[in-house]
């Protein structure tokens, strides 16, 4: 491997690294949003907003990358990498962040708050599916009450990574140049 194949290398760990911590970030700004969503409505709306947003913050990141480091010039598989590198960063970020908002803020919150989402709502069914459907809610329930916060910070970890990794798929390709533009 010569010298000009480990800098590249390391510009790309470098640069995915600060984008992973710009999205990161992003992410947890977003995160914010769903315990404030449960007290103003709206809020929740924003986040998903946010959410689908997501994929295009992702595609400047490496058109960003492509024009900077590469001379304008990338292939599918660098751009994937990149943008895989990207995600990984921000799950691992969002990872530390969700972890110490259900170990240390929440307190139940979130759960609290769904389960009484739900006991409203199974009070508006007739007396038979109120039945049948109360029972699986308070289950679910439940088993995410059962949670640790460890848990829940790599069971979200490992979902962002995994649509990350398929959001970089799908991105690539419009990241993808085979040609300096003039």
């Amino acid at each position: 491997m010569n010298n000009n194949n480990l800098i590249e290398r390391a510009v790309l760990t470098r640069y995915a690294t600060f984008c992973g911590t710009l999205m990161g970030l992003f992410w947890l700004a977003k995160f914010t949003l769903v315990p404030l969503g449960i007290i103003i409505p709206p809020l929740m709306l924003l986040f998903l907003g946010l959410s689908l947003f997501v994929p295009f913050v992702a595609y400047v990141m490496a058109r960003s990358y492509r024009n900077r480091y590469c001379a304008g010039v990338i292939g599918f598989g660098q751009a994937w990498i990149f943008l895989f590198l990207t995600f990984l960063y921000a799950s691992l970020l969002t990872a530390m962040g969700y972890f110490i908002y259900f170990r240390f803020i929440d307190g139940g919150f979130i759960l609290n708050s769904l389960e009484e989402m739900v006991e409203e709502f199974l009070s508006s069914l007739p007396q038979l599916q109120r039945e049948q459907m109360g029972a699986q809610m308070r289950e679910l329930i439940n088993a995410q009450r059962s949670l640790t916060p460890i848990t829940i910070a790599l069971q979200q970890m490992s979902q962002n990574l995994m649509l990350g990794a398929i959001m970089a798929l799908l991105i690539a390709p419009f990241v993808k140049r085979n040609v300096p533009k003039q």
